[in-house]
This record gives C-alpha cells, structure tokens and sequence, in this order.
C-alpha cells in the first residue's frame, strides 16, 4: 500500500499556483490539500462524447498522452475550455469553442472528460 502525502501551497502565489500545482499534480504526482475537493468534482464528469448537442460543457480533465494533451491545446482545447457541442451523431463531434468550430474523431473525444459545471 502506498502512502499518498499532502503538500499545503497555500503560501503560493495565485498567479503562480497553476503552473506549480501542475508541477505537483501531473509530473511529481504529489496531491495536495485542495486537491481532495478537485477529485470530488472529477466524480460529476463524463466523457466528452456523452454529452448532447447544443449543450455547453467545460473540460475538466484530459486522459491522453503529452503529444495529444499538446495538439488539443493547439486548437483551443485545454482544461477549464468552455465548449459547445454542435454534432455529435456516432462520426465526428463538431465544437464550438469560441470564434472557432472544430471537429474531433471520437477517439480523441472520449478521453476528454467534460462537465456542465465551471
């Protein structure tokens, strides 16, 4: 069994706290004490290809590799993305993030996890 320890980064700047709980997070795999409440809304996700047309969702996790993770960013697509769903009809889904559509293949979709809650 793994013990799992929290960090307090209370003390840390808020414009540098992204970058630094990111640091923890994803590359150290350190959880810290705000991390608790991040997992309890992780439990209200659902894959992007779930969600209905016309609806609006913001992304809240991405499970994919750094070369997708990077390519999603390319198009607009990262976590915290506001996206509307235009098509989702079993072929491609079509986005609307912002001024842009984009169309994702559903593999790519969902591994996208995406909630109707900021």
């Amino acid at each position: 069994m793994t013990k799992k320890s929290f960090i307090d980064i209370s003390h840390v700047q808020k414009r540098e706290s992204f970058a630094f709980k990111y640091l923890l997070i994803y590359t150290l795999n350190i959880p810290f004490i705000s991390e608790i409440q991040f997992e309890l809304n992780m439990l209200k996700t659902s894959p992007l290809i779930n969600q209905q047309e016309s609806s609006h969702v913001y992304v809240k996790k991405i499970v994919s590799d750094c070369k997708t993770q990077v390519r999603l960013l390319g198009l607009g697509i990262g976590i915290g993305s506001n996206l509307q769903i235009l098509r989702n009809r079993g072929g491609d889904m079509v986005l609307a993030n912002n001024n842009s559509r984009i169309s994702l293949g559903r593999s790519i979709a969902e591994k996208i996890l995406v909630s109707k809650e900021h």
